[in-house]
């Protein structure tokens, strides 16, 4: 594991940690499922960083229907 993938791991976690922690579930269950994403991420995805970014991508838009879903809104500020 190389410092890029440690270091976009910790960024994707922050940022998800701060975008799910508008909604009904806690945000500390999205940023744990974040790391394990990204963990599983840079393990089994050969394009290293873009494979993680990819990832997070795709737990973002998961967050955003779970919101969606649960008829929050979420405000940008």
């Amino acid at each position: 594991m190389d410092y890029g993938s440690v270091i976009g791991l910790v960024v994707c976690a922050v940022l998800v940690d701060r975008f799910a922690g508008r909604g009904k579930i806690a945000s500390t269950v999205w940023t744990i499922l974040s790391v394990v994403v990204s963990i599983l991420a840079i393990k089994f995805i050969p394009w290293g960083v873009w494979g993680l970014v990819g990832c997070q991508v795709v737990l973002l838009v998961v967050i955003a229907v779970s919101h969606l879903w649960a008829k929050e809104t979420v405000p940008l500020d």
